[in-house]
């Protein structure tokens, strides 16, 4: 069972949320997302995904303590997801992959006000 990391967020795939203490991973979908209709793609969505993100973010809060990367624009994060594209085609590491899939999902947050 995978669980939320700490953290002073609403968002319950990437941190604690403020309300609900740690939360596994399933918790939080049924509780923010509701029941799931089946995906009819040759490739379901997976948890790990999001568990990327969520690990990903806290990597980041370690870091950069002071920095609140989702106070940025979203211009900033497609830019930054550009970036990190670029570097994952020339020198194929996972981690700029798992960077840019992340500042995407922070420019969407900042998109629509999910925080």
């Amino acid at each position: 069972m995978t669980t939320i990391g700490k953290g002073a967020t609403d968002d319950p795939f990437c941190m604690n949320n403020k309300k609900g203490g740690n939360m596994d991973i399933q918790t939080a979908v049924d509780k923010y997302c509701g029941e799931q209709k089946p995906i009819r793609y040759k490739y379901p969505v997976h948890r790990q995904a999001m568990a990327v993100i969520r690990d990903t973010l806290v990597e980041g809060e370690g870091k950069h303590p002071t920095d609140d990367g989702f106070d940025k624009p979203v211009k900033y994060h497609v830019r930054r997801a550009r970036w990190h594209l670029f570097w994952f085609i020339l020198k194929g590491k996972q981690l700029h992959l798992r960077h840019a899939f992340t500042r995407c999902y922070m420019a969407l947050c900042k998109m629509y006000d999910w925080r």
